[in-house]
This record gives structure tokens, C-alpha cells and sequence, in this order.
């Protein structure tokens, strides 16, 4: 059936094809009335090789999408032809390797801007010599980076000018700008080794002479401009020290204010001020000391029943009671005035069968006195020593004695105050002797030897300053060296209860609980070959041995 209009479009299709408008062309032979007319199917027959060359042109001129938008055309006009087919293959593989590029040039600006946002210059300049010529992002980086070389050699060459007249706050404050706007490689190498050795020379001497606020800048400066260095790091713990040591003097306590004295004097063992520092804290806690044993100590005595204790400072004397522990943590009796002391209620005894008894101490500070004596040592032994004679003392995972009423020496070494180490040997007046031991880098927790025949009573003769944890095992790294244990045993404080973890089975009362268990008092706890109970201090009246 003749369709006028139908004509009219295929004659309008053919005469744009002629002309070589193939956009118009196509547009019409696509229409579904004109593509189903036999005059249709012959033109879009006809399209297929335009198509295909001006695929071929837009292709050979990079014009990769819409070299793509004609080969489909073409596919849609004359079908799956091989030569279209082949076409299209080539043009997908073309844009394939476009997106490619494009995602590795992405990824290259990425690793640069990376670059310039740690300062790292060097690296960026050679990551942009892999991009391709005439990329604009390359060009606005290395205009980026141009820029930031200028700025970070102008402020070297304004350090090195303040190194050189012996300004070493403000050359070291140019190097970390230097050093921020470009990296370590626009840094001179000459410069850097002139400027470390300078200001390790200048904070070495303000460490020795006292200059702390000195310090405190130039140590800040280094850090933020050369990076953590194992100078850099040994000043920041000394001015750590130093601040810590500043804020208990602020708080009046002279405890304190000795111990981390004596901390930073371990790192500067030669600074004079130092020496006399501590020589005047000494001084004072002794003032102190004559002071709290005089008159008023009669009303404190008498006060204490009602009243917390006094402040800590090293010059307390233990001869003032100290009331009694009743926190949550203690949660037992307390021990009774022959015993550990009454100031030791969170005190407990670990009985080992075939090896012996063990006294746990978990408090941070403990006195060493006479036995039946007022002040009511946590440790009181049966000797001649003073009722109050010393204090051991755990700050920061070190361990030091203070002398109290009593003479105390270290290693048969007078002394007031000391830091104990491992091996350490302290003497009670004439006769009584105490080994200290650190058994294990792995737990902060001592052990307290009694020599000579000291015991407390129920035959104690070792105990354990306990801080988190303790071992039990057959090795001398343990605390409790037991030939029972096949592998070490933990026992940790843990909410006020002491928690046993082993590797085998721990049976409490003879029951299976696992391979970890809270230990309660009085119940006999075996694991394997080894067997144990934990008591109250006021199980030493039972005399069990």
C-alpha cells in the first residue's frame, strides 16, 4: 500500500545521506514505520559503510566516544558485520586504554599531592616526571611545588643565618618551617648536623645548670622540626620529670617532689643543681620529721581515731597511726596487732603446701617496724628496731626505702632515701636484714626476703609487694618458686579480688572452674601438682605453718 508520507521520509533520508549528513539520516531510517518499509532497510543497508568510515576518522583523531556512538550505529543499520565488528573491538580497546591513562593520571596527582601534603618535594618532583606532556595537573603541580622549594630554602637560609650568631630557638623554629614547606631534601645535610649538635651542646648544658624553661623550648622546637630523635626523646622524659617534680612542689608534697628528683637525677646523675635540690628536700622532710615526733605528735595520736591520715611526705614518721582501710578493695579483716599491722586490711596470706607462707602486700607504701608496737607496722617483726623504722615506697613501677625512725642502710650504705634494685640488701638497725627482689622485667610486683631468722608469725618468711600481678612457677623469674608448677600461674588483682590464670585446669574446693578463677579465702586451689589456699591476715593466729 503506497504511504505518501512514508515516501516523503525515505526520499528526505536519502537525499541527507547524499549530502553526507549522516546524523539526519540515520535519525530518520530509525523511525519504526521507515525501518520496517523495504526502502527503509535498503537505507539503513546504505548507512553502514559512512558510519563505519567516519568511525574510522573520528578513531584515528582520538575522538574515542564518538567514534564509538557511529560504530554502534553502524552495528544497528546493517547487523553484526565482521568489519563492524572488528571496528567496535578497536574502539572499546581505545577507550579502554584512555580510561586507563585517566586512572592513572588520577592516581598519580594523588601520590603527588600525597607528597607535598607530608613535604616531601623530592618525591613529588620525581613522581610528576611520569606524567604526560602538556597535563595540566602535572603543570599546576610543579608550579605547586616551585613555590614551596622557594619558601623552604628561604627559611634554611634564614636558620643557617641564626645558627650563625648563636640564635638556636629561632634556627631551629626556621628549620621546622623549612622543613614543613619541603621536606628533609631541601634541607642541607651540613645544616641539620650543625644544628643538632648545637642544641644537644645548649639543652645538655640547661639540663646540668637548672635552665628548665630553656629546655622546655628548645626540646618542643627540635621535636616539631627534626622528628622524634633518641636525644629529642631522652629531653622530653627529663622535662616530664621536671614538670611532674614542679607540681608536687607546688602541692607541698615532699614525697613526691623526692622521688621524681631522684628519677630525673638517674638521667643527669652530674647536674648540680640537682644534688643540692634534693640535699634541701631532705632537709625538710627531716625538719619535719623532728616536728611530727615532738609535742603535737601526742594530739595527732589522739586525733587519728577520728581523722584521715596526714599527707604523704617523705618525712611522715610510721610512729602516727594510720586508721584503718576500709574501702571496697580491702573487703577483709584486719590483721591483728601481733600480725602484718593493722594499716595492711587488703593484706592476705598465700599458703603453699611444701614450700611455705607468703605475705601479699598490695599497698603502694608499707612500714617496717617492731612488733607490738603503737604504730602498728604492716610489716612487724620480732626484733630491735624501732616501732615505725621505715617505709617502703612503689611509685612508677620503682621501688625505694625511707628511712623512719630507725637507721636504715642499702647494701651496708647509710642512707635516708634510696632507689632499690633488684639484689638489694636493706639493713633495720644492727641485726635485721631484708633482700629485695624484682624477679621478672615482665611484672613490677617485689618480693621481700626476711634473713637472718626474721619471721613474721605463722613462719612467714618472704613476702610480696604486689602491684598488678605476681607469678607462681618453678623458674627464679617467678615470685613464689614452687616445683609443682609446670607452667607459671598468674595471680592479678583484679575489682579488689585476687584472679588465679593458668594453662591447665584450676580446681577450687575440688571443683573444675576453668583456666581462670577468682580465689576465694580459705578454699584450697589446685592446679595439677600444685596446691594452695588463700586466708585473712587473722588466719597467722591459728599459728598454721
Amino acid at each position: 500500500m503506497f504511504d505518501l508520507d512514508l515516501q516523503l521520509k525515505i526520499q528526505q533520508a536519502r537525499t541527507a545521506l547524499k549530502g553526507g549528513r549522516l546524523d539526519e539520516a540515520f535519525s530518520i531510517a530509525i523511525q519504526t514505520g521507515v525501518r520496517s518499509h523495504r526502502g527503509g532497510q535498503r537505507l539503513l543497508e546504505d548507512l553502514v559503510q559512512p558510519l563505519a568510515e567516519r568511525a574510522e576518522e573520528y578513531l584515528a583523531a582520538g575522538q574515542l566516544k564518538e567514534a564509538l556512538v557511529d560504530v554502534e550505529r553502524a552495528v544497528a543499520a546493517g547487523g553484526q558485520q565482521p568489519e563492524v565488528v572488528a571496528l567496535r573491538h578497536r574502539v572499546e580497546e581505545a577507550l579502554e586504554t584512555e580510561r586507563e591513562a585517566a586512572r592513572n593520571g588520577a592516581a598519580l596527582v594523588a601520590s603527588v599531592e600525597g607528597h607535598l601534603a607530608r613535604g616531601s618535594l623530592h618525591e613529588g618532583r620525581q613522581q610528576l616526571e611520569k606524567a604526560p606532556p602538556g597535563d595540566p595537573q602535572a603543570e599546576r603541580l610543579r608550579e605547586e611545588i616551585d613555590r614551596r622549594s622557594k619558601r623552604a630554602r628561604a627559611r634554611r637560609e634564614e636558620g643557617e643565618q641564626r645558627l650563625g650568631t648563636g640564635d638556636l630557638l629561632g634556627a631551629v623554629t626556621a628549620a621546622g618551617e623549612a622543613i614543613q614547606f619541603g621536606g628533609r631534601s631541601e634541607m642541607s645535610n651540613d645544616f641539620v648536623v650543625q644544628l643538632k649538635a648545637a642544641v644537644t651542646d645548649r639543652v645538655e648544658q640547661c639540663l646540668r645548670e637548672g635552665e628548665l624553661r630553656t629546655v622546655a623550648e628548645l626540646t618542643s622546637k627540635y621535636l616539631d622540626a627534626l622528628g622524634e630523635t633518641l636525644e629529642g626523646l631522652r629531653w622530653e622524659d627529663a622535662m616530664v620529670l621536671a614538670r611532674s617534680a614542679a607540681g608536687a612542689l607546688e602541692a607541698g608534697d615532699l614525697e613526691e617532689l623526692w622521688v621524681t628528683l631522684e628519677q630525673l637525677r638517674r638521667l643527669y646523675p652530674k647536674a648540680p643543681w640537682l644534688k643540692e635540690t634534693i640535699a634541701e628536700v631532705e632537709r625538710a622532710a627531716k625538719a619535719l620529721r623532728v616536728v611530727r615526733s615532738g609535742p603535737l605528735a601526742a594530739l595527732n595520736v589522739a586525733a587519728d581515731q577520728d581523722s584521715s591520715p596526714s599527707p604523704r611526705d617523705p618525712g611522715r614518721t610510721a610512729a602516727v597511726p594510720r586508721r584503718r582501710d576500709t574501702s571496697a578493695e580491702a573487703g577483709a579483716e584486719a590483721g591483728p596487732p601481733g600480725g602484718a599491722g593493722a594499716g595492711s586490711s587488703s593484706a592476705r596470706l598465700l599458703w603453699v603446701d611444701g614450700v611455705g607462707t607468703y605475705l601479699i602486700l598490695p599497698s603502694e607504701r608499707v612500714t617496717v617496724g617492731r612488733q607490738g608496737s603503737s604504730a602498728r607496722p604492716d610489716i612487724a617483726l620480732t626484733a630491735d628496731i624501732a616501732g615505725a623504722h621505715a617505709e617502703i615506697i612503689r611509685t612508677g613501677g620503682d621501688y625505694f626505702v625511707v628511712a623512719g625512725q630507725g637507721e636504715v642502710t642499702v647494701d651496708r650504705r647509710n642512707t635516708q632515701r634510696r632507689l632499690l634494685e633488684s639484689g638489694n640488701v636493706i639493713g633495720l638497725g644492727r641485726r635485721s636484714r631484708l633482700e629485695f627482689r624484682l624477679p621478672t622485667s615482665l611484672s613490677t610486683s617485689a618480693v621481700l626476703h626476711l634473713r637472718g631468722g626474721l619471721r613474721l608469725e605463722g613462719n612467714v618468711h618472704q613476702l610480696i609487694l604486689l602491684d598488678e600481678h605476681f607469678l607462681i612457677g618453678a623458674d627464679d623469674a617467678s615470685h613464689v618458686k614452687a616445683r609443682g608448677a609446670s607452667a607459671p600461674l598468674v595471680i592479678r588483682r583484679r575489682e579488689g579480688q585476687l584472679v588465679c590464670r593458668a594453662k591447665e585446669e584450676i580446681r577450687v574446693d575440688g571443683r573444675g572452674v576453668g583456666t581462670e578463677a577468682a580465689l576465694p579465702l580459705d578454699a584450697p586451689v589446685q592446679v595439677q601438682d600444685l596446691s594452695f589456699t588463700l586466708t585473712a591476715l587473722n588466719a597467722l593466729n591459728g599459728g598454721r605453718s
